[in-house]
């Protein structure tokens, strides 16, 4: 049996082993797939894709508008998230330096000090709205009062007009009046029409103005102003939460480095030196207010630490708040103009001259920058978005810097215009 056995030494055996090479030889000498060829003068960048400074821009030009529709969208619709995410990354920027502090300084575990600087933070919010809790007590003692004097100037108002309106008209009704006597004489005859008119007309509207006013519902706006402090007290539970993961997941310091190392340091800066220049602001000019007496004084100093986060618009919005309640309250100008001249010079000592030294170039991005930011993102999240405009603005300056084709538009934002070919 073992002679019918092929021997693997014999040449019909080795005969048949050439054939499979034969056959991939075939298989090779027929045309190359051509799917995974480049384009010519196109090299791979290493990663997903190809350059896209590559691509037509008949291709790009309408796929970068699609997208930043669809991030727009996502960004308006996403916003109850959103918001309170992008408020406790700000909140956790606060929370971090006092955690280290107290792991480095006290010796506590990294756990226990958030825990620490999270009591500490939660007190000083039932502070804040104990003292926002007591001026609205007040303003709904006094807003009878306040009433009373808005239909008070609004009779003073009326006399004003409708004195000046006589001489007016008295005026162009008698140009040709020698003296006063034939002016008043006119003006016996039935020549003061227009005048009648317009005085029936005011007086129309103001009637109407003043049953506004006293039939105003305070006690349904106070209402309303206590549903929002609940809707706000619902979203500071969420940011609660998610400032407890930004801060209990980070390092005691982050030595990342690269971009976000970049963008870390410079919005850590910006909101650092943004809360020391707002509660100086708030706090001289809540000081100043109840010096001079105005009701509700804690209230618009609160309002003047926040709204100093808005660039340029925050700190004429806070000079002016309080002007309503110092004309409803007071019965001379001075203290009326008092009310608005010196909160007025300190916003425009800290905002125009110490915070411009102590900040620098934090976000190097041009006042007109800020201000399209401003109404892009209030648009988008309302009073939210315009405190969050300039440091949104700074992170997106940032990743443009590090994308090649996005270094124009980065100079654009920083207020550097292209140079021509």
């Amino acid at each position: 049996m073992s002679d019918d056995v092929p021997d693997v030494d014999k040449p019909e055996v080795q005969d048949t082993e050439p054939v499979v090479p034969e056959a991939g030889a075939s298989l090779n000498a027929g045309p190359k797939p051509e799917f995974n060829e480049l384009p010519p003068k196109v090299t791979a960048t290493g990663r997903f894709g190809l350059p896209l400074s590559n691509v037509p821009a008949t291709v790009t030009a309408p796929l970068m508008i699609l997208a930043a529709l669809g991030i727009g969208f996502a960004l308006y619709f996403m916003r109850p998230v959103l918001v309170p995410l992008v408020l406790a990354i700000l909140i956790s920027y606060l929370v971090v330096p006092l955690v280290d502090l107290l792991q480095k300084r006290a010796k506590l575990p990294r756990a226990i000090g958030v825990l620490v600087a999270l009591f500490v933070i939660t007190l000083l919010f039932i502070g804040i709205a104990a003292l926002i809790s007591a001026s609205v007590r007040t303003l709904a003692v006094k807003g009878p009062k306040y009433q009373q004097r808005i239909l008070l100037l609004v009779d003073y108002g009326s006399d004003i007009v409708n004195e000046w309106g006589q001489k007016i008209a008295l005026v162009f009704e008698s140009p040709g009046a020698d003296d006063a006597n034939q002016v008043l004489e006119n003006e016996e005859e039935g020549q003061g029409e227009i005048v009648a008119h317009l005085e029936e007309e005011f007086e129309l509207q103001n009637e109407v103005f003043k049953e506004w006013i006293s039939e105003l519902p305070l006690s349904n706006i106070l209402l309303s102003m206590l549903n929002n402090v609940a809707l706000w007290t619902g979203n500071a539970l969420l940011i609660f939460v998610f400032v407890i993961y930004l801060v209990g997941g980070r390092g005691a310091t982050d030595q990342r480095g690269g971009i976000w190392s970049e963008i870390d340091l410079r919005v850590r800066r910006y909101i650092m030196v943004k809360v020391a220049t707002s509660a100086l602001t708030g706090i001289l000019v809540g000081s100043i207010l109840a010096i001079i007496g105005l009701d509700l004084a804690v209230v618009f100093g609160l309002l003047a630490f926040l709204l100093n986060f808005i660039p340029t618009v925050g700190s004429i919005v806070a000079t002016l708040l309080p002007l309503p309640i110092a004309m409803v309250q007071y019965d001379s100008l001075g203290p009326v103009l008092l009310v608005i001249l010196i909160p007025g010079i300190v916003q425009l000592t800290i905002g125009n001259l110490i915070e411009p030294k102590i900040m620098g170039s934090a976000l190097s991005l041009h006042p007109i920058t800020v201000l399209l930011a401003l109404i892009f993102w209030g648009i988008l999240w309302g009073a939210a978005g315009m405190l969050f405009a300039a440091p949104i603005t700074a992170v997106i300056k940032i990743v443009l810097d590090r994308i090649p084709g996005g270094k124009p538009i980065s100079g654009l934002l920083e207020g550097k215009l292209p140079e021509a070919n």
